[in-house]
């Protein structure tokens, strides 16, 4: 018997029935519904915040797919605007990434992808659509860093 098995069996029998216990976590969740007109039902986006306002980029705009290839992502439903939301006044703003380079712009275009938002920065890889310059599916190989307020200014 190797060393590795026998520590294991060790450990098993040293502490038969222990159990790690969960502890509370208490934390307040509290939802506030309202209604924001001129937004489009979208999912697998990614978003940010910033200035008071909610940048929301990426994803599809039809609910949900279908799930046989090759119709689960038709190119028609792909997100192809960055949305400026104020949530104050409810109003919505929108810009075509189609003036983005073309990297940028298919990756931001596809869904799914992961993002995650630090301070003014917006963080963003992978990311799977349809690459036009490419004519085919895949998942994006790109990491790309948005700066949130020079991305509002461009917007405005």
């Amino acid at each position: 018997m190797s060393f590795r098995f026998l520590l294991l069996l060790s450990l098993i029998i040293s502490f038969p029935g222990t159990k790690a216990q969960p502890q509370p976590v208490d934390f307040p969740v509290e939802l506030e519904s309202g209604t924001i007109t001129g937004f489009p039902a979208m999912h697998s986006f990614c978003w940010a915040q910033s200035q008071g306002k909610w940048l929301i980029m990426s994803g599809r705009t039809n609910g949900l797919h279908g799930f046989q290839p090759p119709s689960a992502l038709p190119t028609a439903n792909q997100n192809q605007n960055i949305y400026v939301v104020n949530p104050v006044n409810g109003s919505v703003g929108s810009v075509s990434v189609s003036s983005l380079p073309v990297g940028i712009s298919e990756q931001i275009s596809s869904s799914n992808l992961e993002f995650h938002q630090d301070v003014d920065r917006l963080i963003l890889i992978g990311g799977y659509g349809f690459s036009a310059s490419s004519n085919v599916y895949k998942t994006f190989p790109s990491l790309n860093k948005v700066c949130l307020p020079s991305l509002l200014m461009w917007l405005h």
